[in-house]
């Protein structure tokens, strides 16, 4: 199939016309204050596409656009704005109310605005066909994997374990209720369009958020399709359709992954193939979204993937006829309303996942049912100028059906409330508070302050306390657990500082400290063979973290990065806690031309100590891609080279489950614009 790929793309780059190519934008709409303006509408009249930003103002605006196009915006309670991309494709967007006039400001690279303390981060092609190279631009992100494509992937941010990261796809909490954690592995690298970061996003997230949230925006509204082949028995092939009917407009995709997955790992002194590591995914999305009236909007998405898969084994115990099967079900419907001065969001939610893990070999047959619903109402309003107030309303029940763990269900109900203040323009102070009560297990009170002041020549100052919890799992309280156990809690105190210099060149420079306790460890009896959890360690994470980006003058293309330096205690046995590196890095370089991009970048993820206390080696992960997309009758033809594990190392974050070597992965796309 690789040769028959490569032979088609020759015939691709012969049909290269040198016409202006086309391109979409990606942006946030603000106030004058720098909050961002929710449910605008941003219209593109020429191509009649059109997009609703979301809670943090954010819009992503896909179709026939042409450098010298304008955009239609318009919201209630402001004017509305004809906007000239001028050849830009990230944009920052100011709407007046009315009747005050002020030219608008622009940003471009950095999505973020003093009050909003998120980064956007965008996926490009090459990104589609990568288990890593998307997620790697993160800051402070650890991406702790079992080995190949089939193996699960957790995250760990600024140190933390796993289940201390919330992932959201879609707004849907992505959260395992059995474990408290989420498999990546879940969901496919080519549904992701963007990721949303809020390193420390306060309370208004619940437990499990300890260290932020990742908002995963899936496969954006577009017609296309791409067939792909690579190194290990890669093939991929996804199809996604596209209308639009005046204000309604519905998205379908589909898309299946296969991956042999076997490769040469050394154990002792002998080089030997890890055997099955097959990986068989098919997924599917409908999204259906619609403008009402001028005040209204809706949309719906349903998501759906199924799993098929062979658990390797670590290299001291294989086992090569384990196998699991997973299917996950994501379903959302989300009601928002604008007012003149903020908006009104109601938002249902379910999860379902079926899992069975069968290891013969291990004589287990295991089988796991989990349901998630949810029900979260959202109020933010500027009642007067200088004060702007959020709340925030849920519900969510969650259940399990399981061999081992069990049949149990928990509901949990929540209040927050957070309130801005900016008694002068350059200053804000922002308190909230959290209440949550699940009956029979916990009641939790967090908060959180923020104090942020802005100079003249456009840094930011911002210092931060707060209180974050994290619940446990049903594993933790019925998998042989402890039904006792209390949620785990945790303080910090950050600070950080964040400028930019122009359009196109930002820095960021922060510092946090967490301290935790009563955090849950799984330690034997006096046998050995059986283990419990138990509310018994303390810990504390410091962190730095440099974050920025340039262009290259001297050059075409633009560099981005982020360094990490991380010190943690172990409070117990004063020792740094396992799995954790002392530094994280990243350096890329990306260019995007007309017709022809690329990127190369390199993930450092610095030493170790596994649950023995043995150190593990250093590492860097390097990635790149080349497409060449040239535009052929109004449409884009996509050929992608991409190749992983640029540096062939010997890549291990979990001891034991080496990452395949370097791959070659080829793409071939089109998109209809």
């Amino acid at each position: 199939m690789l040769r028959n790929t490569l032979q088609l793309s020759g015939i691709f780059l012969i049909f290269s016309f040198l016409s202006s190519n086309p391109v979409s934008v990606t942006g946030q709409i603000t106030d004058h204050r720098g909050f961002p303006i929710p449910f605008a509408v941003v219209e593109h009249p020429h191509s009649g596409k059109w997009s609703v930003s979301d809670e943090n103002g954010f819009f992503h605006l896909l179709g026939d656009l042409r450098n010298s196009d304008e955009l239609f915006i318009f919201r209630i309670g402001y004017e509305p704005k004809n906007f000239s991309l001028g050849g830009r494709t990230v944009v920052q967007i100011l709407l007046n109310k009315h009747p005050v006039s002020i030219e608008p400001v622009l940003v471009e690279g950095k999505l973020t605005f003093p009050n909003v303390t998120s980064y956007t981060f965008i996926q490009g092609y090459g990104d589609k066909h990568s288990t890593h190279s998307h997620m790697d631009r993160i800051p402070g992100l650890q991406i702790r994997s079992y080995g190949s494509l089939a193996g699960n992937r957790s995250l760990s941010l600024n140190g933390g374990p796993g289940n201390h990261t919330k992932v959201l796809l879609d707004g849907v909490d992505l959260t395992s209720s059995q474990n408290g954690g989420t498999d990546l592995s879940l969901i496919p690298s080519a549904l992701i369009d963007r990721i949303t970061t809020s390193p420390m996003p306060g309370v208004f997230w619940g437990s499990g958020a300890i260290d932020g949230i990742l908002s995963i925006s899936s496969w954006p509204e577009e017609t296309s399709v791409s067939l792909s082949s690579g190194s290990y028995g890669y093939r991929a092939a996804n199809f996604g359709l596209e209308e639009s009917f005046g204000s309604w407009a519905y998205h379908i995709g589909i898309g299946k992954t296969e991956d042999i997955g076997n490769y040469p790992v050394i154990i002792g002194n002998n080089s030997v193939n890890r055997e099955n590591n097959y990986f068989s995914q098919d997924w599917g999305k409908l999204q259906i979204r619609g403008i009402i009236n001028k005040k209204m909007s809706i949309s719906t998405i349903t998501i759906m993937t199924d799993q098929h898969r062979g658990i390797a084994g670590s290299l001291d115990a294989l086992t090569p006829k384990t196998n699991k099967e997973d299917k996950l079900f994501l379903q959302s419907v989300s009601l928002g309303y604008a007012l003149l001065k903020g908006y009104l969001k109601l938002q249902l939610s379910h999860r379902k996942s079926n899992e069975i893990y069968d290891s013969p070999g291990w004589f287990i047959y295991s089988k796991h049912r989990l349901l998630t619903d949810g029900a979260k109402f959202t109020l933010s309003t500027q009642s007067i100028p200088s004060i702007y107030f959020q709340s925030s309303s849920e519900w969510k029940k969650e259940s399990i059906n399981s061999t081992d763990a069990g049949i149990h269900k928990r509901n949990t109900i929540s209040q927050a409330f957070r309130i801005t203040w900016s008694p002068i323009q350059k200053l804000s102070i922002t308190p909230a508070i959290r209440l949550d009560h699940a009956k029979d297990f916990y009641s939790e009170a967090t908060y959180d302050l923020k104090i942020s002041v802005i100079s003249l020549k456009g840094s930011e100052f911002s210092t931060e306390i707060g209180t974050n919890y994290q619940h446990p799992s049903f594993n933790d309280l019925y998998w042989n657990g402890n039904p006792k156990l209390k949620p785990e809690y945790s303080d910090y105190r950050k600070v950080k500082w964040d400028h930019t210099f122009n359009q196109e060149n930002f820095l960021s420079v922060t510092y946090i400290d967490r301290k935790s306790r009563d955090l849950i460890q799984w330690i034997p009896d006096e046998t050995g063979w059986i283990w419990q959890p138990f509310n018994l360690a303390k810990t504390r994470r410091q962190n730095v973290t440099i974050f920025g980006k340039a262009p290259l003058k001297v050059l075409p293309f633009s560099f981005q990065g982020h360094f990490t330096l991380l010190k943690t205690l172990d409070e117990e046995d004063l020792k740094p806690l396992p799995y954790t590196p002392d530094r994280i890095g990243n350096i890329g370089l990306h260019f995007q031309g007309k017709v022809i991009g690329w990127s190369i970048q390199f993930q450092y993820t610095g030493e170790r100590r596994d649950n023995t206390g043995t150190l593990m080696d250093s590492f860097i992960r390097g990635s790149s891609s080349l497409s060449y997309r040239p535009p052929i009758y109004g449409n884009r033809f996509d050929v992608t080279l991409i190749v992983e594990n640029l540096l062939e190392e010997n890549i291990q974050t979990i001891p034991g489950y080496p990452e395949p070597g370097r791959a070659f992965k080829l793409s071939l796309g089109y998109t209809q614009l």
